[in-house]
């Protein structure tokens, strides 16, 4: 299940709902995809309800609880944490004979700080549904959920600090 993905590229969720052109090739989102499944949504939802709704998702037995928790929380904190990582990543092509930033014709790239403010825009997006998530989870009992909720009025996300 490491392969798993919990959107698809082919799904065009991330084209609808950010300024990701349709066309992108979306085999170049993948990696983002997968980076913040496993580094924001498995820490945001716990390693328990994380294996849990990745193998009904996987098996396509999502229902009830947890198919809430997909489609209102998890689906849309992966979307834009990954649009967030994309930004930061998508102007640098790594190649065999080098680090090459790619040069659009009849356009300009933009600067660090810009390409910066737009990921970190996403980024907040991403946080937003974070907490939204614990305040919906504040009010269930999920086994899987492992973590106690948070007072999220004082909650500090590791990029505030």
């Amino acid at each position: 299940m490491l392969d798993t993905l919990l959107i698809q590229p082919g799904d065009n969720l991330m084209n609808r709902l950010t300024a990701i052109s349709g066309n992108v090739d979306m085999d170049k989102l993948t990696p983002s995809i997968w980076t913040a499944q496993i580094t924001d949504i498995q820490r945001i939802l716990t390693k328990p309800l994380y294996d849990k709704i990745l193998t009904d998702f996987d098996n396509n037995n999502l229902a009830g609880e947890y198919l809430k928790i997909f489609e209102d929380y998890v689906s849309q904190m992966l979307i834009f944490y990954a649009t967030s990582d994309f930004i930061m990543k998508n102007t640098i092509m790594i190649a065999n004979g080098g680090n090459f930033i790619h040069t659009p014709e009849n356009s300009t790239i933009p600067d660090f700080k810009q390409t910066d403010r737009i990921s970190k825009h996403y980024r907040d997006l991403g946080a937003h549904f974070e907490l939204e998530f614990y305040e919906y989870m504040k009010s269930k009992s999920i086994p899987e959920y492992k973590r106690r909720c948070v007072d999220t009025d004082s909650f500090n996300f590791p990029w505030q600090l």
